[in-house]
C-alpha cells in the first residue's frame, strides 16, 4: 500500500508531542488487585495505540522529530507495559475507550 496521510499535520504532530510528555500519567499502574478483564483491555489498548503510533511516523510530511516522538511513544508503552503485565492502566484504558467510540461513531 501507499504512505498514510492525515489532512492536518502540524496538528498531529501536537497531538503526538503531547501523548509522549503525558505518557507517565497515561501509564500509571492503578489498583494490583484487578481483574483479568482490566488486564486484557490494557494490553488490546497498548497493542492498538502504539500500533497508531508507529503509523504515524511512516505519514508523509511528519519532521523527523514528530516521527521520532511517535516511535519512542510507541517502544515507551509496550516496554512499559511488558514491564508491568499484571498491573491496569485505568487512564490508558478510559482514552482508548475514549478513541473507540469516537472512531466507530456513525
Amino acid at each position: 500500500g501507499g504512505r498514510l496521510q492525515v489532512s492536518d499535520v502540524m496538528a498531529a504532530e501536537h497531538a503526538v508531542g503531547a501523548i509522549e510528555i503525558l505518557l507517565p500519567l497515561i501509564l500509571q499502574g492503578g489498583s494490583s488487585s484487578s481483574s483479568n478483564a482490566n488486564i486484557q483491555n490494557t494490553k488490546r489498548a497498548v497493542a492498538e495505540i502504539s500500533m497508531l503510533l508507529k503509523n504515524f511516523s511512516k505519514i508523509d510530511g511528519i519532521s523527523q522529530d514528530a516521527q521520532t516522538s511517535s516511535k519512542n511513544a510507541a517502544y515507551t508503552m509496550i516496554k512499559y507495559c511488558y514491564d508491568t503485565p499484571t498491573i491496569p492502566k485505568p487512564t490508558l484504558e478510559q482514552s482508548h475507550m475514549n478513541w473507540i467510540r469516537k472512531r466507530f461513531r456513525p
